[in-house]
């Protein structure tokens, strides 16, 4: 190693000591507010979810990481049956998807021989300098004199990515764990401002509008409910263009920066959206069986004529394993009222915890 390598290394090593970066791992505080905000997952194994955290992370998992973190995950859902540019991620591939948005996005590069090798591990350089790269205050221009991987991790410790995360060697695989810190570092360490970017879609209206509220928090009563438009019923706001996606309100707290579309149906009464509950958190236990956890009995649908209604909901609790710990998603089932004549039929879906 070159004299001045050894040099710059020293002062890295200097810099994660100030930062605090060789103490041991905190609590797992930040894992759980990654699965609770539904930004990470677990790896399904048969009808359980393992998060795997001291196994290493892989290139198709920190791809749907960096995915998850733009906001683009409704986006990497639609084109998951899209033929990629790579020749060893086949459309059926889970992350195709997530791989797809990537590349496009620029988020990714692959390798010369046109491969990805979405199974190879990340090591924690590589991880970091992802991070670094997406943070609001690194340029692309910055690239140009950065030196391989002393700039980024020096600028990763910098920018409190590597807050509590431990590591032995840079250019080691990452753990998932390890993976799942940074990535909260990152998110938690930027601008507590986000930007929310809403799309009308109606050529005869203004397109977009900008937004900014502080992380973690709801526009409220600044938030556009109801734009008119003739011969159409406004229905909502959707993070996917054509209304697949999640439904946003006044009261949705906004964690990242995201791009919101106006859904509009020829005039009619639609359901706008459908009640949001929080988290359920179960404790892991032996002798519950899914059917006997206590969830929600009634929904309430938001109307486009701004009148609400609660329905009757069952809700299917086939891949929820309370003998297992793991964050589980299960499904709503509700009679649409019969004064609906628009519109698509939201998804009622719950979060479930097992700790």
């Amino acid at each position: 190693m070159k004299k001045s390598n050894q040099r710059y290394y020293l002062l890295l090593l200097v810099v994660l000591l100030l930062s605090g970066t060789l103490n041991v791992f905190a609590s797992d505080a930040r894992v759980d507010w990654l699965v609770n905000e539904g930004i990470i997952s677990g790896r399904k194994v048969g009808n359980t979810v393992d998060l795997a955290l001291n196994e290493s992370i892989q290139r198709a998992e920190m791809t749907k990481l960096l995915v998850q973190y733009k906001g683009e995950a409704s986006r990497a859902e639609r084109t998951g049956a899209d033929k990629g540019p790579f020749s060893d991620v086949a459309v059926g591939y889970w992350a195709n998807g997530y791989i797809n948005v990537a590349w496009n996005n620029k988020m990714i590069s692959g390798f010369p021989d046109g491969t990805f090798k979405p199974q190879n591990p990340v090591t924690y350089a590589e991880m970091a300098a992802l991070l670094v790269r997406h943070d609001r205050r690194w340029s692309p221009a910055m690239d140009k004199n950065a030196v391989w991987p002393y700039t980024y991790l020096t600028t990763a410790a910098e920018y409190g990515i590597l807050k509590d995360v431990p590591f032995p060697d840079s250019n080691s695989p990452a753990t998932r764990k390890a993976a799942f810190h940074m990535l909260y570092n990152a998110i938690h360490n930027q601008d507590y401002k986000v930007d929310i970017t809403f799309d009308l879609q109606d050529p005869d209206l203004d397109k977009t509008t900008v937004m900014q509220v502080a992380k973690g928090q709801p526009l409220g009563p600044r938030f556009p409910v109801l734009p008119m438009r003739d011969g159409f019923t406004f229905i909502g706001w959707n993070n996917a263009a054509d209304g697949s996606g999640e439904w946003i309100n006044s009261s949705t707290p906004f964690s990242i920066s995201t791009k919101l579309f106006g859904i509009w149906e020829q005039n009619g009464i639609a359901i706008r959206y459908v009640e949001e509950y929080p988290t359920v958190i179960v404790a892991k236990t032996e002798w519950v069986m899914p059917e006997d956890l206590s969830l929600p009995t009634y929904i309430t649908l938001y109307f486009s004529n701004n009148t609400i209604q609660k329905v009757p909901i069952t809700w299917d609790r086939a891949t929820v394993n309370p003998t297992v710990a793991g964050q589980y998603t299960v499904y709503g089932t509700y009679e649409v009222p019969g004064k609906v004549t628009s519109g698509p039929t939201p998804v009622a879906k719950l979060q479930i915890l097992v700790k």
